[in-house]
């Protein structure tokens, strides 16, 4: 797991500096077609992935994206909460009894299937993450770091899938504030969700993403 989310830092230093790059020195522009051409004008590759983007069937499936992430981070909580009870249970019972050892089989699925949900918002944070760095090549530094909810998306992102790659070395406040943080990943998740909505989306999404900035 944490070769694959250093593979995705390495993809996002990369793509970090080529939109920096490019940013710096733009490239100058073509001459345009002659007047009485009726050949149409190429997209360059950034123009391209934004249009891309910005496609209904991309917001979609972020959408879906975000979704999964949400009902994986509250499975993983319900599972915590269900791990901490088997074990307050096998250890009122006592440790030579049968029931306690139910329990504590019990607190182990848990912990185990809590650890599979934790993978999977891993990976569809690693995507989400992707996501956002292309957008930031695609737009450019400048038009990206106007867009507020563009920011707050990619700073959630990444915030969460760090805490998510260490979360299991923090200790005391430290592991508390990842555990508070995981609140925050499920209301900025719904609020994704409800903005991308077939009702809201049309009222929202003009300005929540607009290709011009």
């Amino acid at each position: 797991m944490r070769r694959t989310v250093g593979v995705f830092v390495l993809l996002a230093i990369l793509v970090l500096h080529l939109a920096l790059v490019q940013a710096d020195d733009p490239k100058p522009q073509k001459p345009n077609s002659a007047p009485g051409s009726s050949k149409p004008k190429s997209l360059g590759l950034r123009a391209t992935v934004k249009d891309i983007l910005h496609r209904d069937d991309v917001h979609a499936a972020k959408s879906v994206l975000v979704m999964a992430d949400v009902a994986l981070v509250i499975a993983g909580i319900q599972l915590q909460l269900s791990m901490v009870h088997e074990q307050l249970m096998a250890l009122k019972l006592g440790e030579f009894s049968a029931s306690s050892h139910h329990h504590q089989h019990q607190a182990h699925a848990h912990h185990h299937t809590e650890h599979l949900a934790a993978q999977g918002s891993t990976a569809i944070l690693a995507i989400l993450l992707l996501h956002s760095l292309t957008e930031v090549w695609a737009l450019g530094v400048g038009k990206f770091m106007k867009n507020t909810a563009l920011v707050v998306d990619l700073f959630v992102v990444a915030t969460s899938l760090y805490l998510e790659v260490i979360f299991e070395s923090l200790q005391g406040m430290a592991r508390w504030y990842a555990e508070v943080w995981r609140f925050v990943r499920i209301v900025h998740g719904s609020f994704e969700t409800f903005v991308h909505s077939p009702l809201v989306a049309p009222y929202v999404t003009p300005d929540h993403h607009s290709s011009d900035h």
